[in-house]
């Protein structure tokens, strides 16, 4: 699917930039801090960050992991290894209540299961637990001045097996904290990586 014309992004000053995971309590994301704009405008436009939903996903005590090949969209980033499942959240994701007003957590839920069903197939029954473990917030490469990631590690059934469903993403398969660290990978996941080899 491609992106949307507008996307949900907030505003940059909501975490500080750090080379590690930052700590979700330190991050308070309400509803006034969300934008929602033209993503041809965030991509080059540092006062804005757009919410990425980077959902680790984990069977056992291993982690998938893919190479993201040059039919992805995201030039920046191709040839990379990379641990997270995600992408934008797009408006048609929103969701507001009975009210009107705009519903940040059941929005990036929508988002975030929308990209793990078009890129895994993987449906919400398919895992056993997530849990938000910090965010990333990075200033290294120019992907990095525009995003904001919520990583989430999602353990899988022990006996599920996972395909791709998008030419971009070439699977390795589930492999151990220490070997991911061996790989060539993405800026987010070096920090995710560094993370779970603590």
């Amino acid at each position: 699917m491609k992106h949307q014309e507008h996307i949900i992004s907030v505003f940059a000053d909501v975490a500080a930039p750090s080379t590690r995971l930052i700590d979700s309590a330190t991050v308070n994301i309400e509803s006034k801090d969300v934008v929602i704009m033209q993503r041809a405008l965030l991509e080059t436009n540092p006062k804005f960050r757009q919410l990425i939903p980077y959902v680790v996903v984990k069977q056992g005590d291993k982690y998938l992991a893919y190479e993201r090949s040059k039919s992805g969209g995201e030039s920046r980033l191709h040839n990379l290894f990379s641990i997270g499942i995600g992408g934008h959240v797009d408006a048609v994701d929103a969701v507001y209540n009975d009210k009107g007003v705009f519903q940040l957590t059941d929005t990036l839920r929508t988002g975030m299961y929308r990209e793990l069903h078009e890129e895994l197939g993987l449906t919400e029954a398919d895992f056993l637990g997530m849990t938000t473990i910090g965010y990333l917030s990075k200033d290294v490469t120019p992907v990095d001045e525009v995003h904001l990631g919520i990583v989430l590690v999602a353990e899988v059934h022990a006996d599920l097996v996972i395909t791709s469903k998008e030419d971009a993403l070439n699977l390795a398969g589930f492999l151990a904290a220490d070997e991911l660290a061996k790989l060539n990978l993405e800026s987010w996941s070096e920090t995710v990586v560094d993370h779970l080899t603590a």
